[in-house]
């Protein structure tokens, strides 16, 4: 591999706490084979993690047939480091501990009041970590690092919040740079929907694949996370997964307007077609038009789950949806070619025979010669997603 020495070892180093991580158990022979490095490298790294506790010897193996000495055989020790993973929503913040196998401990949360301004917020994001610490007791020197993600544009490099998504006064803050003063720990911050792409990569149903996206759905917007060949798509000006603000054509009432996606997904587009055909006459006995009114509408949790009970006026409202819904899956698929597509968060509540019935339709539309083997699922992690993420963040950034 040609690259810069150090980050040709931070890689390797990477590559074979991944491989003791998953098999559990492994000898330096099996490591060799399985990476394509030296055993001299493998006994290298080997000695490093040993220095740290994080892999731990567990007994000799057998002899080859040929004799010879009984291989050592080694372990992964998940309590060696741990790390503290941070979600900040727009209602609340929450926070985690977690090991290095992803098993969040000491959880918590803290509801925010955007009034109070961007620095009584920190505070409360300190005060909430400093407790969070104490009630662990685990020894300040076992943090490799503190991970945040949150909504809106984020500068990775110089760990600084752009723009805060619907927060004016949130831009240009050195998050990281003032908590790392205030703890002296490793802060890494980034956009959530990177962050959730790392969560899956690390803990989630795409731990064995190599090139795949997520898409988090809310009730207000849309994004993405993208990783190709087993690392985070980032670009110069953080617009990469920014898919919400793709506009569409829209066609109503005999005209046509350019309109986000977001909107088109979201709730608000969701409650227009429900007021447009409330008074339908083939759906009177819908459950989901039972006790409707323009204010304050209905949820998607409520539509999605009259569409899960079959519901037949729940199911024309997301044919409608569905329509772009699939069109920007299609953009998705022919832009990135991912293996696997992860939803997260509100349409993750769709059941899975929705998700069955867009693929099908995708697998006919994207070159249908190709046979290109199309995959959706849903997050098994949605609400602990960003937590994670934030978690994964660091095990990517920080040498361990």
């Amino acid at each position: 591999m040609i690259g810069k020495p150090k980050l040709i070892r931070k890689i390797n180093r990477a590559l074979v706490i991944k491989i003791i991580r998953d098999k559990g158990l492994v000898t330096t022979r099996e490591l060799s084979n399985l990476t394509g490095l030296s055993r001299r490298t493998i006994n290298l790294i080997i000695s490093s993690l040993k220095n740290k506790d994080i892999v731990l010897e567990n007994g000799l193996g057998e002899s080859t047939k040929e004799g010879g000495k009984k291989p050592v055989i080694y372990k992964f020790n998940s309590d060696a480091l741990y790390t503290i993973g941070i979600s900040i929503r727009e209602k609340n913040i929450s926070i985690g501990i977690s090991n290095l196998k992803g098993n969040l401990t000491f959880i918590n949360s803290i509801d925010v009041d955007w009034k109070n301004g961007y620095k009584q917020i920190i505070n409360d994001i300190i005060k909430l970590i400093k407790n969070v610490m104490k009630e662990s007791k685990i020894d300040h020197s076992r943090y490799l690092g503190i991970g945040i993600g949150l909504p809106g544009l984020v500068d990775f490099k110089k760990k600084t919040i752009k723009i805060l998504s619907r927060h004016d006064d949130w831009k240009n803050i050195p998050l990281a740079e003032i908590i790392e003063k205030e703890l002296n720990i490793q802060v890494e911050i980034e956009n959530e929907n990177y962050v959730r792409a790392l969560g899956e990569k690390w803990f989630g149903i795409a731990r064995k694949i190599n090139n795949f996206v997520t898409i988090m759905t809310t009730d207000y917007g849309i994004g993405c996370g993208v990783i190709i060949n087993n690392k985070l798509l980032r670009s110069n000006n953080s617009l990469c997964g920014e898919v919400g603000h793709s506009k569409f054509v829209y066609i109503s009432d005999d005209a046509s307007k350019l309109v986000d996606i977001e909107y088109i997904l979201s709730g608000k587009f969701a409650n227009k077609i429900i007021n447009d055909n409330k008074n339908h006459k083939s759906f009177k006995k819908s459950p989901l038009l039972d006790g409707y009114s323009n204010d304050p509408g209905v949820s998607l949790q409520d539509l999605f789950e009259n569409y899960n009970k079959n519901d037949a006026f729940s199911k024309m409202i997301m044919d409608e949806i569905s329509n772009y819904f699939i069109q920007l899956l299609t953009i998705i698929i022919c832009t990135y070619d991912p293996d696997l597509i992860i939803i997260h968060g509100k349409y993750s509540l769709l059941n899975d025979g929705y998700f069955k019935n867009i693929t099908c339709r995708l697998e006919e539309m994207i070159f249908p010669g190709m046979k290109k083997k199309i995959t959706i699922k849903k997050s098994l992690h949605s609400k602990e997603a960003l937590i994670l993420g934030a978690v994964g963040m660091i095990l990517d950034e920080v040498a361990v």
